[in-house]
């Protein structure tokens, strides 16, 4: 069954993410993101990482406008900036979160992170152009947790639906997707988001 996500990439060569029958190369994913794969190691039972699936790939003619604002724009809120995803030069970010949350204080003065949003937008963030595009976009049920840079034109995002975890390849120049599944289910349904990617931040969700 596919996973009711929806997810934006683009290709331009796989660097050995993707071969050509498809298969994924989990040792990948664990360089990239240890700490994602150490968190479900412990929430699924007789985890593998080659045990992830190919599920399905697509394509997109064209990225949509982001509904968030850029780091260099007035009125972007830097609390975020530490949980911007920054490719390895710096010239590009992806905002997991500031579509979804809003900060604000609570009544001792610290800061809290308030959902806004049932829905989540992944964005891809130009820098040097200042360019915002939504390369993802999941509702109620799905999450995309975290993500991680390949290069300055391929990320990975790791993320959460129907109880499984998945891991979605993005290419941006070729707006294409694909997307691996783990086919058993969690046994228990934590959430890496406060524990580990946004830990330390009191949340006050929807």
């Amino acid at each position: 069954m596919k996973l009711a996500v929806i997810i934006l990439l683009a290709s331009c060569n796989y660097n050995n993410l993707v071969t050509e029958n498809k298969q994924f190369d989990p040792n990948i994913i664990i360089h990239l993101n240890p700490h994602w794969i150490a968190f479900y190691q412990n929430r699924i039972e007789n985890y593998s990482s080659d045990k992830f699936v190919f599920d399905s790939t697509w394509t997109v003619r064209a990225w949509l406008n982001g509904n968030v604002l850029a780091d260099s724009e007035p009125g972007f809120d830097h609390n975020f900036s530490p949980y911007l995803i920054y490719s390895k030069d710096k010239s590009q970010y992806l905002d997991l979160d500031s579509y979804q949350y809003v900060f604000d204080q609570d009544s001792t003065g610290h800061l809290i992170l308030m959902g806004t949003e049932p829905d989540q937008e992944v964005n891809w963030v130009n820098r040097k152009t200042g360019e915002v595009k939504r390369i993802a976009f999941t509702g109620p049920g799905s999450t995309y947790e975290d993500a991680r840079w390949i290069n300055n034109e391929e990320v990975i995002l790791f993320g959460k639906a129907n109880n499984r975890v998945f891991i979605e390849v993005i290419i941006l120049p070729m707006k294409k997707s694909i997307l691996y599944v783990y086919p058993d289910s969690l046994q228990r349904n934590d959430n890496y988001l406060q524990k580990v990617r946004l830990k330390g931040i009191k949340f006050e969700e929807l």
